[in-house]
């Protein structure tokens, strides 16, 4: 702006305006550039704000399922407890069993042993 013309000068009043439009049309360049900016970066906001709220849920899902995996591997690993105090239980009872028949067999054949010996004795007693 040139300050050495008259006020009232209509040229030099003419050309401040079109100056103050230039300049006016220069600052709405920016205020749209830098609107556009920010509508640029709060959709990109909005995009990562879906995409965390996406991967929390995927999270989320992948939390729960491990969860009930490790459920299903207790269930799991106390079904195999049980099954190992069960079998250990059948083989106390089967080794109490077969001490018992050991036992007794040998009972028997003890008892056995001792017929035969005094059948051979007896025979021997008798003349023929």
């Amino acid at each position: 702006m040139n300050d050495d013309k008259k006020i009232g000068d209509p040229q030099a009043s003419k050309l401040r305006i079109k100056n103050l439009k230039e300049e006016l049309e220069k600052f709405k360049r920016q205020a749209q550039k830098k609107a556009d900016i920010v509508k640029d970066l709060e959709e990109q906001l909005q995009r990562k704000g879906e995409e965390c709220e996406h991967w929390r849920c995927a999270l989320e899902e992948y939390k729960v399922s491990m969860e009930v995996k490790l459920h299903q591997h207790a269930k799991v690993s106390m079904n195999h407890e049980e099954k190992v105090e069960s079998l250990k239980k059948l083989a106390e009872e089967d080794r109490t069993w077969l001490e018992k028949e050991t036992a007794r067999r040998k009972d028997r054949s003890e008892k056995i042993k001792n017929q035969t010996q005094e059948i051979l004795e007896r025979r021997s007693t008798i003349d023929w």
